[in-house]
């Protein structure tokens, strides 16, 4: 399912993950009073003034492993 608002892009996270995404967006919008919250690229973003002002977002932690060839 692709995520239509930030509320259900949050809401697709671990708890733990859910308050932090939380705790950015509430920040955002008490810095930025006129915003408007909307989806760009599926991130949760902000726009001001018909711009985008701050996008934010979690991703999984990964690991990459890349071997080296040895000579």
């Amino acid at each position: 399912m692709t995520n239509q608002t930030i509320e259900q892009y949050i809401n697709a996270y671990p708890e733990d993950i859910r308050v932090i995404l939380r705790k950015i967006r509430q920040t955002i919008r008490k810095a930025a009073l006129q915003a408007v919250e909307t989806l760009s690229y599926r991130i949760p973003t902000f726009d001001l003034n018909g711009r985008h002002l701050v996008h934010f977002a979690a991703f999984r932690l990964t690991y990459q492993n890349a071997p080296r060839r040895l000579q």
